[in-house]
């Protein structure tokens, strides 16, 4: 059974097509969706906040159509490149 998604935010044309699917895979299994739009040492601390609320705004608006189950999306904003990324994601996996 299918119980967590990451979705790649990036506010691209293609990633309101992934929040999308997301969506609907989330709606269909019962899961949790894990939002994470990555950044370099350029979008710095005072980003995060602001992304992790525009990535939720995205979501709200994608899902304006009541699903019939409550759909759980945790918005992430991380700093890194690959390898911590991996980590990350790996991480992912482990918690619950």
């Amino acid at each position: 059974m299918l119980e967590r998604i990451l979705c790649p935010v990036d506010f691209s044309e293609t990633s309101q097509h992934a929040i999308d699917h997301a969506l609907a895979l989330a709606t269909w299994y019962g899961a949790q969706i894990t939002a994470l739009h990555a950044y370099d040492e350029t979008g710095a601390n005072n980003e995060v906040e602001r992304l992790r609320v525009d990535v939720a705004a995205e979501f709200r608006q994608r899902g304006a159509n009541p699903a019939p189950v409550d759909i759980r999306v945790q918005a992430q904003g991380r700093e890194g490149d690959v390898a911590s990324l991996s980590s990350f994601i790996s991480s992912l996996g482990r918690s619950q």
